[in-house]
């Protein structure tokens, strides 16, 4: 329901977007607007680690048993942490930052995999927890997992598995996110070289 404001505006009333409807030169017809309004709140993720594990994973394993190959801070998440182009798990932990309650939609991708879906969860696979509670697992079987979640408002623990098993691509992962006020935006770094790619 759009209605026709003055050049003077209404007592109260903002700009709040891009779109102005002024109505005065004859009828117009709009159909299936959707619209969403982004503020400057964004999610961080701060005080983050990592823990890289050299081996052939066919599954996300249990890592807690294990001895990490490698550890130490992170400056992002960037499979490049892992140190190898292959064979490898590699976990994240941190804290995120998130500035609003409501519902997020989390993008996760293996850019390893091939986008046509053939994959059959061996070559890689992502786990994503949020506040102590699994928000998004992409099983390995296409390159893109999505998923609309509600997270809390605040600071939350924050941990992301990973694993990859294909040789010939390059290792690298993209997490997305956008949420009410929130732009789509990226929390992964640039993958940087890695032995053996």
């Amino acid at each position: 329901r759009f209605h026709h404001v003055h050049e003077q505006g209404v007592r109260g009333e903002a700009a709040l977007g891009p779109i102005r409807i002024q109505g005065d030169h004859g009828p117009v017809a709009f159909r299936n607007i959707h619209f969403k309004r982004y503020g400057p709140g964004k999610l961080t993720l701060t005080d983050l680690t990592f823990r890289a594990y050299e081996g052939e994973f066919q599954r996300l394993p249990e890592l807690a048993a294990l001895t990490p190959t490698r550890s130490g801070a992170s400056e992002g998440l960037s499979s490049g942490d892992a140190g190898v182009a292959d064979a490898f798990a590699l976990v994240h932990e941190g804290t995120i930052d998130i500035p609003a309650a409501g519902r997020y939609l989390l993008d996760l991708r293996l850019n390893w995999l091939d986008p046509d879906g053939e994959a059959d969860g061996t070559a890689g696979a992502e786990r994503l927890a949020i506040a102590g509670r699994e928000v998004l697992l992409h099983p390995g079987r296409e390159r893109s997992t999505t998923a609309a979640v509600e997270l809390p408002a605040g600071r939350h623990p924050f941990v992301l598995e990973i694993f990859k098993n294909r040789e010939g691509r390059p290792a690298s992962l993209s997490l997305f996110a956008e949420g009410p006020g929130v732009a789509r935006q990226a929390l992964h770094t640039e993958s940087g070289p890695q032995r053996g790619s």
